[in-house]
């Protein structure tokens, strides 16, 4: 895969299938969708703050099953790929990824040859600066309500067995009449694990596709 920088755009061109670029195509739709950010997308699937920034951007390959399982139920069954379409065929593509009046645009185009190319997709994700500014307003509520509903939880059986965020993030939406950002959630818990001794949750992997926490023994 070839990266290319013009005027603070991201450009990447690489070869793959039809249906391969389909699925880059509903993990940008449906994480728009959830307004999820790359970040917090990452946290739900147990990985890395970048994994999904770099999945986007086809550092990552999307052919993992367990990977393709876990987004399933992130996204709760919705499509990952267009079924339909060849796998067999590569094809070669560019995506395109740049910043506009407050709006970040993701551009697909595939290349029909040496000279002509057309576009595969175009979708539109709102990064309203004013939101944001809004958002960090009332962080304090909602992050008090992450601290309350941690302090409800740690001394239950919950974190007995190793829970993935995915897991967390249920049992706060069952807890709270707010609607909660990820991000918030993700901000309280990383400061829940760590050495015994020095906080109550341990994260570890072990068998799993993606962290899990769980109470030291």
């Amino acid at each position: 895969m070839i990266e290319l920088y013009e005027n603070a755009r991201e450009k990447y061109r690489f070869q793959t299938t039809m249906r391969y670029a389909s699925s880059i195509y509903f993990l940008l739709l449906n994480r728009i969708s959830y307004e999820y950010s790359p970040e917090e997308l990452s946290f739900l699937l147990g990985q890395e703050d970048d994994f999904v920034w770099r999945l986007e951007r086809l550092k990552i390959a999307m052919g993992n099953l367990e990977l393709m399982i876990h987004l399933n139920w992130v996204f709760e069954g919705r499509n990952l790929c267009f079924e339909s379409y060849d796998d067999e065929i590569t094809y070669d593509f560019e995506l395109e990824i740049w910043m506009e009046d407050g709006v970040r645009y993701y551009q697909m185009d595939y290349f029909i040859n040496s000279v002509e190319s057309m576009s595969f997709f175009r979708l539109m994700e709102n990064i309203n600066i004013k939101s944001i500014k809004q958002a960090e307003e009332s962080s304090a509520l909602k992050r008090g309500i992450c601290r309350t509903f941690f302090e409800v939880l740690l001394p239950t059986d919950f974190f007995k067995k190793p829970k993935s965020a995915r897991e967390v993030k249920f049992q706060l939406d069952n807890h709270s009449d707010i609607k909660i950002p990820v991000i918030h959630l993700k901000e309280e818990l990383d400061l829940l694990w760590g050495r015994k001794g020095a906080a109550p949750l341990k994260r570890s992997k072990a068998k799993s596709f993606g962290y899990r926490y769980s109470l030291h023994k």
